[in-house]
C-alpha cells in the first residue's frame, strides 16, 4: 500500500504543478493553502480539489488507482479543451520557413525506406515514416503547408511499395519547398556534403 500511495503523492504534485504552469502562475502560499490556490485558477479539472481528496482518503490499492485514472483524464479533457481554444497563427510559406526541411527528411528517411524495403524491415520501414511523420506535423504548427500523413504510405505486406509511397510523400513536399522559391540542396558525395559545410562563404 506505501509503494502505491508514494507513486499517487508524485501523481498529484504534478497534477497541481501542471495546472499552475496551465494557468501561467505558480504556488506563492505553500502547502496549506494549496487547495485556495487551485480553487481559484481559472482552467482547470471541475471539482479538481474533491478528486484529490478521494485520493488521499481512498482505503485500497484499486480504489487509488481507480481514482488517479480519473483524474487523469480530467486533467487530459482540461488540457484538450484550453487547446483547442487556442488560435494558432500559422507563418506563411516561405524560403525563411522552410529552408532546410526538405534534405532534412531527405537525408534522415530516404536511405532507410531503402534499406528496409531491401532486407524486408517492418520495424525500420514504420519507424521510419512515423518520425517523418512527426516532423510534418512540427511544421504544419507553425507553417501553413498543406496536411501530410506519412503513415499512410506504410504497406505492410510490401515494404518496396512503401518506400516507393514514402518517395511520394517526400516528392510532394518537394514541390511545396519549390514553391516556396527554394531548389533542394544535392551532393554527389559526403565528401561534396562536408566541403559545403565547412565553406566559409556559407556562414
Amino acid at each position: 500500500m506505501d509503494p502505491v500511495r508514494r507513486q499517487a503523492g508524485g501523481v498529484i504534485c504534478h497534477v497541481e504543478n501542471a495546472v499552475a504552469l496551465l494557468n501561467k502562475t505558480y504556488f506563492r502560499k505553500g502547502v496549506k493553502r494549496r487547495y485556495e490556490e487551485l480553487n481559484a485558477m481559472a482552467k482547470k479539472p471541475e471539482g479538481l480539489c474533491g478528486m484529490i481528496d478521494d485520493i488521499l482518503t481512498a482505503a485500497t490499492v484499486i480504489c487509488i488507482k481507480e481514482r488517479l485514472t480519473l483524474l487523469m483524464k480530467e486533467l487530459d479533457i482540461c488540457f484538450r479543451k484550453v487547446k483547442r481554444s487556442i488560435r494558432m497563427e500559422r507563418k506563411p510559406v516561405s524560403a525563411e520557413t522552410l529552408s532546410g526541411t526538405y534534405e532534412e527528411m531527405f537525408s534522415n528517411w530516404h536511405g532507410k525506406m531503402v534499406l528496409a524495403a531491401e532486407s524486408g524491415d517492418c520495424h525500420l520501414a514504420f519507424m521510419s515514416l512515423e518520425s517523418l511523420n512527426e516532423m510534418l506535423c512540427d511544421i504544419a504548427e507553425e507553417v501553413d503547408i498543406e496536411a501530410y500523413n506519412a503513415l499512410s504510405a506504410y504497406v505492410p505486406e510490401d515494404l518496396q511499395k512503401t518506400a516507393e509511397n514514402a518517395e511520394t510523400v517526400l516528392q510532394d513536399y518537394l514541390r511545396e519547398y519549390r514553391r516556396a522559391g527554394l531548389k533542394e540542396k544535392r551532393y554527389a558525395d559526403i565528401e561534396a556534403f562536408i566541403a559545403a559545410y565547412l565553406d566559409p562563404a556559407r556562414k
